[in-house]
Parts: structure tokens; C-alpha cells; sequence
């Protein structure tokens, strides 16, 4: 790594944590965030494997412009009523600066796709 590029300190922008109320059964909303087939299906992305503490599911968003955007979720553990990203400060700071942002948008409109999903 360049004597430049550091990476961003353990801290509070390791994670992006956001709540919401979802008028739908308990049940339903667990299916929507563990199975792959019903993530995805809010989500926008193609993905292959399962989420099962340990896995990893590979994802891509579909369409050429998007053939370079490959995304994979490293499952940890399983937490009813509970989903985390995090990892960011893992990243080098530049990088950081730009990720963590676009990805905390990013679940903002996440957000909505999982509300009109569960509620449909």
C-alpha cells in the first residue's frame, strides 16, 4: 500500500444501521431478508448461494452497464430482525470517503423496495 493510503480507524462509519416498521408478518419479512430467491427479488441483483452463517452469496446487479458492479455478502452470523453492513473500515480511506456514503443512499432506497415487497 502507498505511504499515501491509510486505513479509516476503527469507529462509528464501520456499519450502516437503519430502522423501519414494516406493516407484514414477522414471518414474511424474516423470508424476505434470509432467502436468497426473495432478497434478491427486492434487492435488484442476481445472487447465487445461500445465507447461512459462514456463507458467502456472490451478487450482481443485471444489465451490461452494470457488468463491472460485483457485490459479495459475507454471512457472519444470523440475528432475527437484525441486518448489518458493515466492513468499511476495511477499506483504504479513499475508497472509504466514496463507498460508505453512496452505500448508506443506497439503503435508503433499499429501504422502500423491502417495504413495497413485504407489503405486496
Amino acid at each position: 500500500m502507498p505511504a499515501t493510503e491509510k486505513k479509516v480507524p476503527m469507529s462509528t462509519t464501520d456499519r450502516i444501521e437503519k430502522e423501519i416498521l414494516l406493516r407484514a408478518p414477522r414471518a414474511r419479512v424474516w423470508r424476505a431478508l434470509t432467502e436468497t430467491r426473495e432478497f434478491a427479488a427486492w434487492f435488484g441483483f442476481k445472487m447465487e448461494g445461500e445465507f447461512r452463517p459462514g456463507s458467502t452469496v456472490k451478487a450482481q446487479r443485471p444489465g451490461p452497464e452494470w457488468e463491472h458492479f460485483k457485490v459479495e455478502f459475507k454471512v457472519e452470523r444470523m440475528e432475527p430482525e437484525t441486518l448489518v453492513e458493515s466492513g468499511f473500515d476495511q477499506l483504504l480511506a479513499a475508497r472509504h470517503a466514496e463507498a460508505f456514503p453512496k452505500h448508506t443512499n443506497g439503503w435508503v432506497g433499499q429501504i422502500e423496495n423491502i417495504r413495497k415487497y413485504v407489503d405486496a
